[in-house]
């Protein structure tokens, strides 16, 4: 759960500045650097949901459905963030300093739009996991 907190705080800041690229060539490392924590928090995160040990508890035998398809939902879930963040991460390494030029307005926008889809999801996966 710290792991996905990481990431979450991470995220945030990577959507604040994937925003502020336009303005400033200089966040682009930060952003490259917020990214990468992110990366690898999601990836001990999804390495310890895969490793560890299957937390399903069944109250009841209507619940057993149920309680199958929120654990399945969640180990689904918890790629989303991790593929997106690594989208993310590819445009960011091929366009480094030149994505604050007119240019790279789309580049721009798909960082933004991963990033925003990694932050969701990886909040989403963060109150599924405190449930």
């Amino acid at each position: 759960m710290a792991l996905l907190g990481l990431a979450s705080a991470s995220l945030t800041v990577g959507f604040t500045l994937s925003l502020l690229v336009r303005r400033r060539a200089s966040v682009v490392t930060a952003l490259f650097v917020s990214f990468g924590v992110a990366f690898a928090a999601l990836a001990g995160a999804m390495a310890l949901d895969v490793a560890g040990p299957e937390r399903t508890v069944v109250v009841t035998q209507a619940m057993r459905a149920v309680t199958l398809l929120a654990s399945t939902h969640r180990r689904l879930l918890v790629v989303l963030p991790f593929v997106s963040c690594a989208g993310a991460l590819f445009v960011l390494s091929v366009y480094r300093e030149r994505l604050a030029e007119a240019h790279a307005k789309d580049y721009r926008n798909v960082i933004c739009f991963c990033a925003g889809i990694a932050l969701i999801s990886t909040l989403l996966t963060l109150v599924e996991t405190a449930i």
